[in-house]
């Protein structure tokens, strides 16, 4: 008999979530530490106050980032609309009529 998969969840792996024994580690001023053990970054993470994101779970070894994962959520959920609208300004209601057209 198989034996049930773990329940998949939404968004990244958080600290002990994270399964590789060592990560491609990003630290909370953005530089690149290099390839890290996993219980090491995990250290630097709680000393810090922070969490330890997998930011890039397919790369060898995955690259995991050290920052506050409930700032990195609501981040992510306030720019779940049209990027493009919000770059050029323009929403639906803006466009030109359809009998506006030039010949």
């Amino acid at each position: 008999m198989k034996s049930a998969l773990p329940a998949q969840k939404d968004g990244p792996r958080i600290n002990e979530e994270i399964r590789a024994r060592e990560v491609q580690l990003i630290d909370t001023d953005g530089d690149n530490k290099g390839a890290v053990d996993i219980q090491a970054a995990l250290e630097m993470a709680q000393a810090a106050g922070l969490d330890l994101v997998e930011i890039a779970p397919n790369s060898n070894p995955p690259v995991c980032k050290i920052l506050d994962y409930g700032k990195y959520k609501y981040g992510a959920e306030e720019s779940g609309g049209s990027s493009q609208e919000a770059e050029s300004g323009r929403g639906q209601g803006d466009q030109a009529p359809a009998d506006d057209r030039r010949p």
